[in-house]
């Protein structure tokens, strides 16, 4: 026999005892404590994948912990979240929509943070933007008010008003640098639309009602949400100046006329002279536009003999579970996302303004040189003009959009005089409210 065969044979027996030993031996579980994290997927989204990125740097900054995400297409996302809170599994960190806010607070189910913002060195509230806040607040009877129940992320006063500067050239109109009030921006709308051959073009996509609604002095609800106030004097104004656009002046589009164009195709297209819309749609014109045309954008407007007023519906944000089994664990990754290295992500991503003002008026955001010049300046500049939109503890906040737009639909047709539409919307909304107190 040969020596390697002698030397294997001896070995045998303390190879066999070592391996039954081994088997015998219990198994070690893993220390690592799971976060799971929830959010909204895209493959395109640029915020989203700076999300993503931060996610995996700090997993590998922290392998005392295990992150497991899940990204859910954004259709689905909201009822699989409450299936998972349902089914005794949330997620710990999770993205929201502002609002949805109600639906959650009403369930219980979100932590409040304020003890982990007062014990935080990281957290500083007075660097977040005020109008950021508001949706995330909840006293436990309205919305704005008391506990804060989370953050958001990047953000954007939603109603700047966005033109195509060639089609302004061509008409011989200056170029907006201020806020126009509302006669002066339907005089420049009239005279961008036109009717060339078969191709209309059309002075803009109108302002939304709630907007409209804020610069004319007007608001939803009472004080307490138990009340809708729309119809109002501002109201009927709002409701009046929409009516004369489509009917009177007859600078935007019909129903018709969007069915075989959406708005970006028309302005893309250079048949759209203005539309309202927030900082992440300079990106989206950046990559779409290009130089085809050039483009820019101005403050939102203001009704005359008052002040301006923008509106944010916004901003998304992140939350945490009332269940989540490792809150110190949780909430360092929730500080890292908000204003760690995540929020500084986005931010240089620049797809809106970050959520923290020390990043909004740093060079980071500011002396981007991928953004483009002094769009956000002009978005910096409309933030103290700029209120949060109404949203209410009461009612979800779809079947009270429902209720508006049908309603201004009719307004449209010409079936409903601008008084009775708000008279309609009132009563819709207050049985709404009557329902969820």
């Amino acid at each position: 026999m040969k020596t390697s065969q002698k030397i294997l044979l001896c070995s045998m027996p303390a190879i066999l005892a070592l391996l039954f030993t081994s088997a015998c031996q219990p198994k070690v579980k893993s220390n690592r404590r799971i976060i799971s994290f929830a959010c909204t997927d895209s493959s395109t989204d640029a915020g989203i994948l700076a999300t993503k990125k931060a996610l995996v740097r700090y997993q590998k900054m922290h392998p005392e912990i295990k992150i497991e995400t899940k990204f859910i297409a954004g259709r689905e996302y909201q009822n699989m979240i409450l299936n998972m809170i349902a089914s005794g599994n949330p997620p710990d960190i999770f993205r929201m929509a502002p609002d949805s806010m109600p639906v959650f607070l009403k369930k219980g189910v979100l932590l409040p943070l304020d003890d982990f913002i007062t014990n935080s060195k990281t957290f500083k509230l007075d660097d977040f933007f005020e109008n950021t806040l508001w949706k995330y607040k909840y006293d436990g009877q309205v919305i704005g008010k008391g506990k804060i129940y989370g953050f958001g992320t990047d953000w954007s006063p939603d109603c700047a008003l966005f033109f195509n500067e060639d089609l302004f050239n061509r008409s011989g109109l200056a170029i907006p640098k201020k806020s126009l009030s509302w006669q002066e921006y339907v005089s420049i709308a009239q005279k961008i639309t036109s009717k060339n051959g078969q191709l209309k073009c059309f002075g803009s996509i109108p302002l939304s009602f709630t907007t409209l609604l804020l610069q004319a002095g007007g608001k939803m609800y009472t004080e307490d949400g138990k009340k809708c106030l729309l119809n109002s004097l501002p109201a009927i104004e709002a409701l009046s100046f929409l009516y004369d656009g489509f009917k009177k002046y007859k600078i935007y589009p019909s129903q018709a006329d969007l069915q075989d164009s959406s708005m970006a195709e028309l302005f893309m297209t250079e048949r759209l002279g203005i539309y309202f819309a927030g900082r992440y749609n300079a990106s989206t014109l950046q990559n779409t536009v290009g130089s085809k045309f050039k483009w820019g954008v101005a403050p939102t407007l203001h009704k005359d003999g008052r002040e301006r007023v923008n509106e944010c519906t916004g901003p998304y944000g992140w939350v945490i579970s009332s269940k989540t089994r490792y809150p110190e664990d949780t909430w360092k990754l929730y500080e890292y996302m908000v204003c760690g290295d995540g929020e500084k992500m986005l931010a240089a991503v620049g797809y809106n303004i970050p959520i923290l003002k020390s990043l909004a008026y740093s060079r980071i955001f500011q002396d981007n040189p991928s953004h483009p010049k002094g769009i956000n300046k002009v978005f910096l500049d409309e933030i103290p003009f700029t209120v949060p939109s109404a949203i209410n503890i009461n009612a979800d906040e779809s079947r009270i959009r429902k209720v508006i737009a049908d309603e201004i639909l009719n307004l449209k047709l010409d079936k409903l005089t601008p008084e009775k539409v708000a008279d309609n919307i009132t009563k819709s909304i207050n049985v709404l409210l009557a329902e969820g107190l």
